[in-house]
């Protein structure tokens, strides 16, 4: 790997890492013990779901698809599409790197989490890169930044990309910047990495733009009800739950099953470059199928 930092198992400790994560709704901690329980980075699952995922979304280069366009044929009408070509100019070798954003952020702290008080756990970037390389985690964690405008050095990213001119409309800045909900992210996540099934808040859309590394999608129209795309029925053993690794490999084939025709998903891999939009009140679900780079806004 390419950074120097002689970053020790200490990371590993509670205090920066087990505590970070409570993923029973009990509220009990899920002990580091227990992190790889079920050793799927022993199986090939990830590679499965990038090679045998189908592709049911279109895929439009932008340079094909103006404003008056989009609105017509995806805004109006609900529809999930990729939009291709939109990073030419964000000079993605030379800063949304792997690299290029360990060397220039590695002493900021960016959110992975937070604790059972709603407060935002943060720790440093080099010390997730070293976790992003070193983890064995069934559901690992994910660096999801929403408060890039909270400290100086992390506006730079802010600079370092455009709003596609698809979505540049943003009724809530007639809020102001501190009034406002969160509405920007930078998100970084190892494979196995990703999402619970939800809706963007106050039935928003979204783009969501990869810049590197696979992502694979599924999404539910928005008259699926939440009892079924949740799945919690679906759950068959002591331990499953909704992370999205096990979403992705024993829900959502069991969903699929029972409901043969007459469920409405579309499932697709967001590659490198890719912007995916989402239109509001669509239920979707998203895993990192390998390590990944993104940004996006609702």
């Amino acid at each position: 790997f390419f950074f120097n930092d002689t970053a020790t198992t200490e990371i590993y400790t509670e205090q920066i890492v087990g505590s970070v994560r409570c993923v029973q709704e009990t509220g009990s901690e899920l002990k580091l013990k227990d992190w790889d329980k079920y050793e799927y980075h022993r199986t090939d699952w990830c590679k499965r779901l990038l090679e045998e995922c189908p592709d049911q979304i279109d895929r439009v280069d932008c340079e094909d698809l103006t404003i008056e366009d989009f609105i017509e044929k995806y805004e109006k009408q609900d529809k999930p599409v990729i939009i291709k070509g939109l990073t030419k100019k964000w000079s993605v070798d030379k800063y949304w790197s792997f690299e290029q954003l360990y060397q220039r952020y590695k002493d900021i702290e960016f959110k992975v989490g937070e604790d059972d008080e709603g407060y935002k756990l943060r720790i440093k970037l080099k010390y997730f890169f070293e976790y992003l390389v070193q983890q064995k985690d069934d559901s690992p964690l994910y660096l999801f930044e929403s408060s890039l405008e909270d400290k100086k050095e992390m506006r730079e990213i802010i600079r370092k990309y455009d709003v596609p001119k698809y979505f540049t409309d943003d009724l809530f800045k007639i809020m102001g910047e501190k009034k406002r909900p969160p509405y920007r992210w930078f998100l970084m996540g190892p494979e196995r990495s990703g999402t619970t099934v939800h809706i963007d808040p106050l039935m928003t859309s979204a783009w969501n733009t990869s810049l590197q590394g696979h992502k694979r999608w599924v999404l539910f129209h928005k008259d699926a009800p939440k009892s079924l795309v949740k799945g919690k029925e679906f759950v068959r053993e002591v331990g499953e739950d909704d992370e999205a690794i096990m979403y992705f490999s024993k829900i959502l084939p069991r969903i699929k099953e029972k409901e043969g025709k007459h469920l409405q998903t579309i499932e697709f891999i967001q590659g490198p470059g890719e912007t995916v939009f989402v239109p509001g009140g669509w239920w979707h679900a998203v895993i990192n199928v390998d390590n990944t780079i993104a940004c996006g806004e609702v």
